[in-house]
């Protein structure tokens, strides 16, 4: 929707551009007319006495003009009925006539004195010096519905060509995904596969070590499980026929919700958990449930990806037309390579990805949801006494009487 608003703002503000240009030419090729032109023409032709007794200012643009509008007349003429009477008395004036009739007893007067070539030559001078007129006067507009083609044919090249590499680059990272999807399920689904079998098979007979394998195809499981969750998560948000659910949500009580019910998680890894959201009532048109699955991965991966003992917190601060929510801990520096492609699906901070504990999509979902909401979010990883690290959320901030 946007590239099409963009595309017919740039055709409408070329086409006013032309327009302007068009008119200046006009007006130039005028007074090149008046003042060089017709002097000359008038000085060849006689054309001062030829338009003598005409109530016109007139210039040869003018009779040119009339010219024309009588051979429209004419072919008006064959049109049936009283169609052709009616548009040719609209079209039409009686001092225009009077004009065409003048010229044509003009030239028989003037030709009739004259040889056979000589007066030939007269009446093909005129008829050449009336065709340079008239491509003078159509120039500018010739040159600016050319010029108006080229720049829409440019236009709508380059267009294609950015839809072809879009096109490119989607396939590109829907491969991509594929790929990592089928990387990250082979390992849990071997270790499953693998335990299942081992106990199928009665090679493993202490009690003990039976439960460590049951454990692990549970866990493995659930792993398995999260994934394709948030990978159904990330399909959906992406998909042509998903829209948000707005509505006025106040953010202040939805942000304390989510930190609350993940404040045990907090107490449970020996974390800290500060929560600083003010007690007024800030309401914002939000898709609460997928608002809120935003603010807890940012949460989560807190949990997840930091030591025990890492500090952490969630803040809301009004900045000017902007809502900021920063949630930030002391943990573990995320490396400045990962950082650049942090909000990419599949990426994460680990060194290694067949040693990682999550499935890297989180913070992909976290940014498409905050976009869909007309924020952004950034990582700041600018160490400051208090913190290590933070994600900020910008919104924009909804009028004061909503």
């Amino acid at each position: 929707m946007n590239d099409k608003y963009a595309l017919r703002g740039f055709l409408i503000k070329r086409f006013l551009i032309l327009l302007a240009l068009t008119g200046i030419a006009q007006f130039f090729l005028n007074l090149l007319y008046r003042n060089w032109i017709y002097p000359w023409l008038s000085e060849i032709f006689a054309l001062k006495q030829l338009l003598a007794d005409a109530d016109l200012s007139e210039t040869l643009l003018g009779l040119l003009q009339s010219f024309a509008r009588t051979v429209a007349g004419s072919a008006f003429d064959l049109l049936p009925g009283g169609i052709g009477i009616s548009l040719r008395t609209v079209f039409l004036t009686q001092t225009e006539e009077q004009l065409t009739g003048q010229l044509l007893d003009h030239l028989t007067e003037t030709t009739n004195g004259m040889p056979p070539f000589q007066a030939k030559l007269y009446v093909a001078g005129i008829f050449c010096s009336f065709l340079i007129l008239l491509f003078l006067w159509l120039l500018p507009y010739i040159v600016a519905s050319v010029s108006f083609a080229v720049t829409v044919s440019k236009k709508a090249a380059a267009l294609e060509l950015a839809a072809k590499e879009q096109q490119l680059a989607y396939e590109r990272q829907r491969n991509l995904l594929l790929s990592d999807v089928a990387h990250d399920l082979r390992t849990p689904l071997t270790t499953v596969a693998g335990y299942a079998l081992a106990l199928a098979e009665g090679q493993v007979e202490d009690t003990n070590d039976q439960q460590d394998y049951l454990n692990a195809i549970y866990h493995k499981s659930m792993q398995i499980n999260e994934l394709v969750d948030l990978l159904f998560e990330y399909v959906k948000l992406d998909s042509a026929g998903f829209s948000l659910k707005k509505e006025n949500t106040n953010l202040c009580e939805l942000l304390r919700e989510h930190a609350a019910d993940l404040y045990t998680d907090f107490e449970q890894k020996k974390m800290t958990l500060d929560v600083a959201i003010p007690d007024a009532r800030i309401c914002v048109s939000l898709d609460a449930l997928q608002f809120g699955r935003a603010i807890r991965n940012l949460l989560v991966n807190i949990l997840k990806h930091n030591p025990e003992g890492t500090a952490a917190g969630i803040e809301l601060v009004e900045q000017g037309a902007s809502l900021c929510i920063t949630v930030w801990d002391t943990g573990t520096v995320i490396p400045e390579e990962t950082a650049l492609h942090l909000f990419e699906p599949f990426v994460q901070g680990d060194v290694s990805r067949s040693s990682k504990s999550g499935s890297g999509l989180g913070l992909s979902i976290t940014a498409k949801i905050v976009a869909m909401h007309g924020g952004t979010i950034v990582l700041n990883q600018e160490p400051q006494a208090t913190r290590t690290k933070s994600f900020v959320i910008t919104l924009p901030k909804p009028p004061a009487d909503y």
